[in-house]
């Protein structure tokens, strides 16, 4: 986006039939359309799905452009940023790198995509080029912590270097076919981030409880009580 704007509008049902059983599983899952919490998204390329799902879950967005400083970001007093995907390279965006490492320990923060390597990139990661790139809707992806596996959908053709995480940071998420970084967490401050839609409208939807995730770290952070580590990326 070229300046700031609002967004309210929720997952929608994919049928108008009042039959419950009918209706979209995520719009069903999600409590509501909006909520008490202000949530700040910098736009690098993101889909529509992706607000509208953070807006199912509890949140009011902001969407801002992507070169927006942390200054600014801060200056809508936000909730919680997240930092949307996008195209291209994330080394070719120190700038972007730059703002979110200002905001961490500010404000809860997820990244989604090119935003998890700008995150990795800001927690002073290194991020490669893939040699094939993920992409399509059927990438198996395992969290460490329990064993579980999402199957995901992917577009990108970048990951973050796992190596070159600082001690600090957590890999929670693997990909099944090349091992590459999925999702890191930060250990002390609400910060994590995946590296596949966890929005995709025609699925899978196995990874759409993330956005929730993201809330319950809001909350967590809000009203002062411990971050819910052990349950983010559950």
């Amino acid at each position: 986006c070229a300046k700031p704007f609002s967004w309210q509008d929720p997952v929608k049902p994919l049928l108008t039939d009042s039959d419950p059983q009918r209706q979209n599983p995520e719009q069903m899952e999600f409590e509501g359309s909006g909520g008490p919490f202000h949530v700040v998204v910098v736009d690098c390329g993101v889909k529509y799905n992706i607000l509208r799902s953070l807006v199912s879950a509890g949140c009011r967005l902001t969407v801002i452009p992507a070169f927006s400083t942390a200054p600014d970001i801060l200056g809508y007093k936000p909730d919680g940023v997240v930092f949307s995907n996008g195209p291209g390279d994330p080394e070719r965006l120190p700038q972007i790198c730059q703002t979110a490492r200002e905001l961490f320990g500010n404000v809860p923060v997820f990244g989604i995509c090119l935003g998890h390597q700008v995150i990795g990139r800001a927690l002073g990661a290194n991020t490669f080029k893939l040699k094939f790139g993920h992409h399509g809707g059927n990438h198996p992806v395992m969290h460490r912590p329990s064993g579980t596996v999402e199957i995901t959908a992917q577009n990108h053709n970048f990951a973050v270097d796992a190596a070159t995480l600082p001690s600090g940071v957590e890999v929670t998420h693997l990909n099944l076919n090349d091992q590459t970084v999925e999702g890191q967490r930060h250990k002390e401050l609400p910060l994590f981030s995946i590296q596949y839609h966890p929005e995709a409208s025609p699925g899978p939807h196995d990874a759409r409880k993330h956005f929730k995730s993201f809330v319950k770290m809001i909350q967590a952070a809000k009203y002062g009580t411990s971050v819910p580590h052990p349950s983010i990326m559950d």
